[in-house]
């Protein structure tokens, strides 16, 4: 990517696995603690914790690392009209799950926490798919040139 330093492209995407599969190892806690649902009884609990603050930490990096986005490679890529719908709903999805993220934790009522969990989990599986499609439509665009 043009513009970063050399280290940018390959901690962003070490940060954003991370982070995704941190959050398939909260799986689990979810269903059994705001679902109560009882399907991963044989899950090792001792990875909740370690998971959640990995998860948590990581996602703060991320935040960090789309901000240093904003300054070269989004404002860029939408000043030449590219990818705007990928990139547009990246962002969109971004803020979404952020804003659920703090919902899991502070919303006072127990129902809006699960929901804000819910909306959290599918979204964020949502938006590694959107981010492989927006890297892969990336790619293609910059071997057509």
């Amino acid at each position: 990517m043009k513009g970063y330093p050399p280290y940018f492209l390959g901690t962003l995407m070490l940060t954003v696995v991370v982070v995704f599969v941190t959050g398939l190892l909260l799986i689990p806690s979810l269903f059994t603690f705001r679902l109560d649902i009882d399907w991963f009884s044989d899950f090792p609990n001792s990875w909740r914790t370690p998971s959640a603050t990995l998860h948590t930490g990581m996602s703060l990096l991320f935040l960090m690392l789309v901000g240093a986005l904003w300054s070269i490679h989004m404002r860029s890529g939408w000043a030449r009209k590219l990818q705007r719908v990928s990139g547009g709903l990246l962002v969109g999805s971004l803020l979404v799950l952020t804003l659920s993220a703090l919902g899991i934790f502070y919303f006072g009522d127990e129902d809006w926490s699960m929901a804000a969990s819910i909306i959290h989990l599918v979204l964020g599986g949502v938006m590694g798919l959107m981010f492989v499609w927006h890297w892969q439509k990336g790619r293609r665009l910059l071997m057509a040139r």
